[in-house]
């Protein structure tokens, strides 16, 4: 289990400047995708702390979960924690590499909204429904 130890600003400021530069990506560029003036931008890797939509973008812009993202401000405990569910490996499952498809870009952004989200429910209910919808589109075709 991970601890939460907090945020000072300026060591969120130099976790985000760490991942820019990660990234070979100047502030412009990283406001740029982010929505936002490198102005702000560049009060965040100084000391401002950003509003969590922004950290969420980034995580995902950065293909990263948000805890990953802000691992930094973690330590793990020494809890000995028991699963709720253990889900196979593909692998497990006698399935191999070159049988599975690359996700898309949508599948990719879909995971991390999920990932991020601290309203899982309210994305796997409106999921059962989609998939709801298309069997029964589907039974109605046959």
């Amino acid at each position: 289990m991970k601890e939460f130890l907090g945020i000072n600003p300026d060591a969120l400021g130099a976790v985000l400047k760490k991942h820019r530069r990660q990234h070979s990506l100047t502030q412009q560029k990283v406001a740029e995708k982010l929505g936002i003036e490198r102005s702000t931008y560049a009060k965040y890797e100084t000391g401002r702390k950003p509003e969590v939509d922004v950290l969420i973008r980034l995580a995902s812009f950065y293909n990263m979960t948000i805890d990953e993202l802000l691992s930094d401000f973690f330590k793990d405990s020494s809890e000995n924690i028991t699963p709720i569910a253990v889900i196979n490996s593909p692998k497990s499952s006698g399935i191999n590499d070159e049988d599975l498809l690359p996700l898309s870009e949508n599948e990719i952004k879909l995971l991390l909204i999920y990932r991020n989200s601290i309203r899982k429910n309210v994305i796997l209910e409106k999921a059962a429904e989609v998939l709801k919808m298309e069997e029964q589109m589907r039974f109605n075709e046959d």
